[in-house]
Formats: C-alpha cells, sequence, structure tokens
C-alpha cells in the first residue's frame, strides 16, 4: 500500500485495518517514497508488517513480499 493514497492515506488505512478483526490478521507492506530517518519505524508502528521504499528494484520485489508475508505468518502462530 502506498502511504499518500488520496482521500484516506496510508497511515489512517493500515490503523483501520488492523484495528477492525476482520481484517487485523492481513498482512500490510508499504510501499513509500517517505525515506526520512524514523519513516520505517513510524511506518511499522502504524500497523504495516513491512516496508519498501521506493524506488523499488523490480527483481528483489516479490521475495520481499514473500519474506514479509512468511514473517507475518511466522508471528502468529508464537
Amino acid at each position: 500500500m502506498d502511504l499518500s493514497l488520496p482521500g484516506v492515506d496510508g497511515w489512517a488505512a493500515a490503523r483501520e485495518l488492523k484495528a477492525d478483526p476482520k481484517t487485523a490478521s492481513i498482512s500490510l507492506l508499504a510501499l513509500t517514497a517517505h525515506t526520512l530517518p524514523g519513516d520505517r519505524n513510524r511506518v511499522l508502528e502504524s500497523g504495516f508488517n513491512g516496508y519498501i521504499s521506493k524506488s523499488i528494484n523490480l527483481q528483489n520485489f516479490a521475495e520481499e513480499n514473500s519474506q514479509t508475508l512468511q514473517a507475518n505468518k511466522t508471528s502468529k502462530k508464537g
């Protein structure tokens, strides 16, 4: 999810999705140009399971998505 969405930004969308029991367990991956110091931590603290900064490396994009999904599955088991 991009953090700079029109209408509802990604930060707010993540908080809403994680607050709803029906959608709280879905994995959220931030794809963003927000790369200032602290942005990654802010992203993860707002409910995202992963963070990829733009511009993306297409060769690694699928692997990064897979790692985020796997890490989210593993954390739910523990």
